[in-house]
């Protein structure tokens, strides 16, 4: 298959697969209910079929006898309440109406740039590193995410990835006969989302829901041995706008970051073109643990 041709058809894909990503805020994963109390106060409350970390816009018209500042709300877990209204007048009822948006992602989280990531291979497995350029900003000459990088592993074979960092399994494609399709995203700690694209699609080793660590397996690649790799956070607070957008010229609501990896022997950026070989180090491994993991593992 012609390079050019090749790349260009990943691209086509992997944008289609970020605006179902970024669409999802208009999908029934999320539904809000609430239940009015004794006390007159009002609790709202939400389940959500995902796992992953949603941001969730709440907007109340004829409000009457309360008070909402109308701001997001990052939730986790499947259910659990989203907040409570209170009466001003506690012997009168509050009166609303109300819908609301969202979006998968915790939005502006506090990133920890300090984590030190590794490579997404097992240890000994050779390969070449290239970035890859955002896919809008290229074919379509739209306005390239802020701070974009995004990475292009070879191997040349089917070998095993690895997670880089520990993390939840929250979401997984493996619906497509080409590997370009299928994926796993991982939600880290600090609310960042790490996205492993290009799995043979009957060789995906995790589950949604699972917990992994860095250097823990988590699929195979196919036999053409190609990864695409990326770690990004929801940025865009201006989430209903932007839905509303032409899905070609609408601004990335993601914002990308350049992870330090441990590569060569030191803590290091990615260098495009560069052959290395994947090398775990347990100080890494073990650097989101709590002292119980830790203690745990030594015991073993």
């Amino acid at each position: 298959m012609n390079t050019t041709y090749h790349m260009f058809m990943i691209a086509l894909l992997s944008l289609f697969l970020v605006n179902i990503e970024n669409a999802n805020g208009q999908t029934k994963e999320l539904e809000i209910k609430f239940e009015r109390k004794s006390n007159n106060s009002v609790d709202f409350y939400f389940t959500k079929s995902s796992i992953a970390s949603y941001t969730v816009y709440l907007e109340f018209k004829n409000l009457n006898n309360s008070f909402y500042s109308q701001k997001p709300i990052v939730v986790s877990g499947r259910t659990g309440k989203l907040l409570t209204l209170n009466p001003t007048e506690r012997d009168k009822r509050i009166s609303f109406s109300f819908k609301y948006t969202y979006i998968a992602g915790h939005l502006n989280p506090e990133v920890n740039r300090e984590i030190i990531y590794l490579l997404p291979f097992v240890d000994g497995v050779e390969f070449e590193v290239y970035e890859t350029n955002e896919i809008k900003n290229t074919f379509f000459g739209s306005e390239e995410p802020k701070n974009w990088k995004s990475y292009y592993f070879l191997t040349n074979k089917a070998d095993t990835v690895v997670s880089t960092r520990k993390g939840i399994v929250t979401s997984i494609n493996d619906q497509n006969e080409e590997a370009e399709g299928n994926f796993i995203i991982i939600e880290h700690k600090d609310g960042t989302l790490a996205r492993y694209k290009g799995f043979d699609r009957s060789k995906i080793l995790v589950q949604i829901g699972d917990m992994v660590n860095p250097n823990d397996q988590i699929g195979v690649l196919d036999t053409e041995g190609e990864l695409h790799f990326n770690v990004s956070f929801l940025a865009e607070t201006n989430i209903k706008d932007r839905l509303k957008e032409s899905f070609l010229t609408r601004k990335s609501l993601y914002e990308y970051i350049t992870p330090i990896f441990f590569v060569n022997g030191k803590e290091n950026e990615l260098i495009s073109g560069e052959k290395s070989m994947a090398n775990s180090k347990e100080e890494y491994i073990q650097q989101e643990w709590s002292k119980r993991e830790i203690k745990k593992f030594k015991k073993k």
